[in-house]
C-alpha cells in the first residue's frame, strides 16, 4: 500500500502560499495536494494573491507621495507590478514599513528604458529622497546625548566614535532636487531643471520628517560619520568642517557616543 504523502509544516506551507502570490510554479505544485477543495483552490489563491499584491501597492504609492503625483496612480501602479516582479525580496518583505527600498534603482533603470520618463531625469533621485524621508519616519528612537558623560572623558582620541540618527539620510544629485521637490507639491513643476549639483540631508524631529540643504563641508563630515571614522580622524580629515559637530549634536544629527576600540561596538 503507497503510504500517504507527510502533511507539511506550518512553515513550509505558508512558503509556499508566498511563492504562489509572486507567481513561482513550485509553490503552486506544492499546495495543489494540501488543499482540501481542490476544484477550488485556484480561485482562492488567485483572490489571495491579488490582495496581497494590491496590499504592497497601496503602501508603495504611500511611500512615494511625490512620484504619485508626477507619474498618476495609474502609471506608478504598473511601475509597482513590475517592481515586485523584478525584485520579489522586496515585494515578500515581512516589514512593510522599509518596502520599496530598490524601488529607486528600479526606477533610475526604468527611466532609460521609457522615452515618456525622458523628461525627468532626476526621477530615481526624487525616489531615492522619498524612501529616505519614509524610513526616517519609521525609524528607532534615538538616545540622547549624555553631555555630563562626554565632557569626563580623558582622551579624545582614535577611540571615541559619535553615532548619528537613526533618522539621519543624505542625499547627493545633480539637480536642484529641493526645488522639484517643493515645485510637485505646489503643482508648479517646471518644463526643466538645469543641471546643479545639491546636498540634502533628510531627519526626524519631533515626530515630523525635515529635508535641508547643507553644503559640502557639512555633507563631508556626516559621510565620515556614517562610516564610522573615530573622532581624531574625523578632525584630520574634515579640518574645519569638524567645527560642526556642536551644531549637529543641538540639531540631534548626533545623538551619542561610544568610548570603543572599534566602530563596530557602537
Amino acid at each position: 500500500m503507497k503510504p500517504e504523502p507527510a502533511m507539511s509544516t506550518l512553515a513550509e506551507w505558508q512558503q509556499s502560499v508566498a511563492a504562489v502570490c509572486e507567481g513561482r510554479d513550485a509553490g503552486m505544485s506544492a499546495l495543489q495536494g494540501q488543499v482540501i477543495n481542490e476544484s477550488h483552490w485556484a480561485l482562492g489563491l488567485k483572490v489571495y494573491r491579488n490582495n496581497f499584491l494590491g496590499a504592497r501597492l497601496s503602501v508603495l504609492l504611500q511611500t512615494f507621495p511625490r512620484l504619485l503625483s508626477l507619474l498618476g496612480e495609474n502609471y506608478l501602479q504598473q511601475c509597482g507590478r513590475r517592481f515586485f516582479s523584478d525584485f520579489p525580496h522586496d515585494a515578500t518583505t515581512n516589514d512593510m514599513n522599509h518596502l520599496g527600498k530598490q524601488f529607486p534603482s528600479f526606477m533610475s533603470d526604468l527611466q532609460a528604458e521609457k522615452d515618456e520618463l525622458a523628461s525627468y531625469p532626476w526621477l530615481a533621485d526624487l525616489a531615492r529622497l522619498e524612501y529616505a524621508r519614509h524610513t526616517a519616519y519609521y525609524a528607532a528612537d534615538d538616545r540622547s546625548f549624555d553631555f555630563e558623560a562626554f565632557q569626563e572623558l580623558d582622551n579624545l582620541g582614535k577611540d571615541i566614535y559619535l553615532q548619528t540618527s537613526n533618522s539621519l539620510a543624505l542625499i547627493s544629485c545633480e539637480w536642484p532636487l529641493h526645488q522639484v521637490d517643493c515645485d510637485i507639491a505646489s503643482g508648479n513643476i517646471l518644463e526643466h531643471y538645469p543641471f546643479k549639483r545639491q546636498l540634502i540631508c533628510v531627519f526626524r524631529e519631533n515626530f515630523s520628517i525635515k529635508t535641508t540643504k547643507i553644503d559640502e563641508a557639512e555633507y563631508d563630515l556626516i559621510k565620515g560619520l556614517f562610516n564610522k571614522l573615530p573622532m581624531m580622524a574625523l578632525l584630520d580629515q574634515c579640518g574645519e568642517g569638524a567645527s560642526a559637530l556642536p551644531l549637529f549634536i543641538q540639531r540631534g544629527w548626533i545623538c551619542s557616543f561610544t568610548h570603543k576600540n572599534h566602530p563596530d561596538d557602537i
